[in-house]
């Protein structure tokens, strides 16, 4: 029976060094993200956020509203102009809630 335990712990002992290694990729690529129609209504240039009205974000838990977006670097923000609609990727991130993909609608 004690080879047994001592067999059972060598296999777990790789297993959960495997997924410890890949744990936190795996985590970033199965992060929870919602992709709805949103329009501008004010941009912030300098601080790089937004203020949208945008569509159920169903898969963060949020229903429809206007709020203030994160817009992460990468994202062209010339597309965030007042008035203009688009359809917008969001992430709940560190920082709060972030934009991280847009395009014109």
């Amino acid at each position: 029976m004690l080879t047994l335990i001592a067999s059972a712990a060598l296999l777990a002992a790789p297993a959960a060094d495997h997924h410890g290694h890949h744990g936190a990729h795996h985590q970033a690529h199965s992060e929870a993200s919602s992709t709805v129609a949103a329009e501008v209504r004010a941009v912030d240039q300098e601080n790089r956020t937004a203020l949208v009205t945008h569509e159920a974000l169903t898969e963060l838990g949020m229903g429809e509203m206007t709020m203030r977006f994160i817009v992460v670097d990468g994202v062209d923000l010339s597309l965030f102009q007042a008035g203009a609609s688009l359809t917008i990727t969001v992430i709940e991130g560190a920082d709060g809630f972030q934009i991280i993909r847009a395009e014109p609608r």
